[in-house]
């Protein structure tokens, strides 16, 4: 999902997308984007689906990962190239796209309003696929308007499923927005369930002990 969201707002397929739904016409030399090959990633959050999205962007761009987690031991992701950096204004500072991997909880609500935006690169993509909350979306909306990056992928909203009333100027600024689908494929549906069957299982052999 991550890999998608950011492809779309570096190509902006959004914005053209739905200006030919329109009914107009969109030559090709109207149309900008961004090369994602051998760019830097930024992973806020170096849990299980973080790792997987920074082994993606390695073998599909040739990515640089840096990341960035308070919680985990300086040992983790032992097996995935990546450097660590000290905090959220680092990964901020250096990244090309930053991607959240991260719970809402109250110290993360709001963890990338405005003056976080006012840090990153004015080519920057900002990815989340987290929680809504994360981001405050209405400096998410200044920092569009300003300029202070390229664009934004969400995959989730403070209002879920978003509506045109609330996210219709995002969309126009060129946001990616969908209704946080991430897990919405039979076979993750499938594999979830199966886990936690096996850990139900496991529970009901431990009590048994």
């Amino acid at each position: 999902m991550v890999l998608s969201l950011t492809t779309a707002v570096a190509r902006q397929v959004g914005r053209i997308t739905t200006r030919q739904a329109m009914g107009n016409l969109v030559p090709k030399e109207t149309c900008s984007g961004l090369i994602l090959h051998q760019k830097t990633l930024g992973v806020v959050g170096m849990g299980n689906i973080g790792k997987i999205v920074a082994q993606m962007f390695r073998g599909a761009f040739e990515a640089s990962i840096v990341a960035y987690d308070p919680f985990l031991p300086a040992d983790a992701w032992s097996d995935t190239p990546h450097r660590r950096v000290g905090s959220i204004e680092d990964i901020l500072r250096e990244s090309d796209i930053v991607t959240l991997h991260i719970p809402r909880t109250e110290s993360t609500i709001n963890l990338i309003s405005l003056l976080q935006f006012k840090i990153m690169k004015r080519t920057a993509i900002l990815i989340n696929a987290a929680r809504g909350g994360i981001v405050n979306e209405s400096d998410l909306e200044t920092a569009l308007s300003e300029g202070l990056i390229w664009g934004a992928g969400l995959d989730c909203h403070e209002q879920e499923p978003p509506s045109k009333e609330r996210y219709g100027r995002l969309w126009r600024l060129g946001v990616v927005s969908t209704p946080h689908i991430g897990a919405a494929t039979a076979q993750t549906q499938i594999e979830t369930g199966m886990a936690a069957a096996k850990q139900l299982a496991e529970y009901a052999y431990m009590k048994e002990l």
